[in-house]
């Protein structure tokens, strides 16, 4: 690693970072759920004899599996999207960001695109939204999207897994939300992230 990596909370992170549009990642970032666990969870518990439906409608639609199936999940539930969690300290980071930056606050998910044009629904605080349609929506395909929409190096990008490594390596900072432990084994996987958020204990760092 050889750049340095700190922890701040969302109060002292806008004072560390460039003037830049801010992305943030969805699943396990913006919210503390994986959607697609949260969806496919909820079509167990409450309705489990749409999931062989929900399979075959998958199989026969155009586009990437993982993607249509995620899709065909949330379509078993148009208001299960208010039942994720945001995390509040981000949702305020939005709003500082969008505030006093007046810069893009732009949400980037390998979730479907309907997804994602929900959660722009329920928090207008995004400019933008971009989520998966025919192809998944993550890791190097992720990258290309933003790099296309801002230029490589001309965004910060807030994410929290290793599908994120592509995209960190692509943003002029990068910013992971999470433990210590897991911000630990993805910089030993060479992930590029300058700044972390702690989520220790199932509570947000603010």
């Amino acid at each position: 690693m050889n750049f340095e990596f700190n922890w701040k909370t969302t109060s002292e992170l806008p004072l560390h970072l460039p003037s830049f549009p801010l992305v943030f990642d969805l699943d396990g970032t913006f919210v503390k759920e994986e959607s697609a666990e949260f969806f496919f969870h909820k079509t167990l518990t409450e309705a489990p004899w749409k999931l062989f439906p929900i399979l075959i409608n998958a199989l026969f639609a155009n586009g990437n599996l993982r993607v249509r199936v995620k899709r065909e999940l949330i379509r078993q539930f148009p208001n299960g999207t208010s039942l994720l969690t945001a995390r509040e300290p981000l949702i305020r980071l939005a709003k500082v960001w969008s505030s006093t930056k007046h810069l893009d606050v732009c949400l980037a998910t390998g979730a479907p695109a309907e997804l994602a044009k929900k959660i722009l629904e329920i928090y207008p605080l995004f400019d933008r939204a971009m989520g998966s349609q025919k192809t998944n929506l993550i890791r190097e395909a992720k990258a290309r999207a933003l790099c296309n929409l801002y230029g490589p190096k001309k965004f910060i990008y807030i994410g929290n897994s290793a599908q994120d490594i592509p995209v960190w390596e692509k943003a002029a900072v990068g910013v992971f939300v999470g433990t210590e432990v897991e911000a630990q084994r993805l910089l030993k996987k060479g992930a590029q992230f300058q700044f972390g958020l702690k989520t220790e204990g199932g509570k947000d760092g603010v």
